[in-house]
């Protein structure tokens, strides 16, 4: 099977879907608490559960592996970079990339910001790779790890949470 054909078709299906959706985590905590519109917001919920349940199941079968890198100073100054930059843009990633293909030159603007912005980290990584917690002593920094649970139990745990959210959210309106 051509990979090529295979990663092309789910781009052009996921991005119309994002599109369609008007799927972008910046607006969906945007409206969640500017106009207290919960449509987006359900949404980043239901994803979040559906990729971990995924993730979770390709974990299990031995095709994916959790590798955990140090937190450090990187992090903390990409996680600013990126959060000032999805303002600046006017949306996340996946909402910059269907605003562009939807022909905003904004988006575009956006996307040559990102593009250079890992440019400039990959050469500086080396730098900026202080780590302020080694993962190789602190075993597996997830939030099931640290728990001591298993991670379906997580999945569980968060698929009840979405439905009393949804069922909270559908008496409001």
């Amino acid at each position: 099977m051509d990979l090529t054909l295979v990663g092309l078709s789910f781009g052009i299906v996921f991005g119309a879907v994002l599109q369609r959706g008007r799927f972008c985590i910046a607006a969906a905590a945007r409206d969640l608490f500017l106009t207290k519109d919960t449509y987006l917001a359900k949404g980043v919920l239901y994803a979040i559960l559906f990729t971990s349940i995924g993730f979770f199941l390709a974990q299990s079968q031995g095709l994916l592996e959790l590798q955990i890198k140090p937190l450090g100073l990187q992090n903390i100054i990409g996680g600013l970079l990126f959060g000032v930059g999805m303002v600046i843009a006017g949306g996340c990633a996946s909402g910059v990339l269907y605003r562009a293909g939807e022909g905003y030159i904004t988006a575009f603007t956006a996307i040559l910001g990102v593009l250079f912005g890992i440019a400039v980290y990959a050469e500086l990584y080396e730098y900026l790779i202080v780590g302020f917690v080694d993962s190789t002593t602190i075993g597996t920094l997830t939030v099931y790890g640290v728990l001591g649970v298993s991670p379906w139990t997580l999945i569980v745990l968060m698929s009840i949470i979405a439905v009393v959210v949804k069922s909270v959210l559908k008496k409001r309106h």
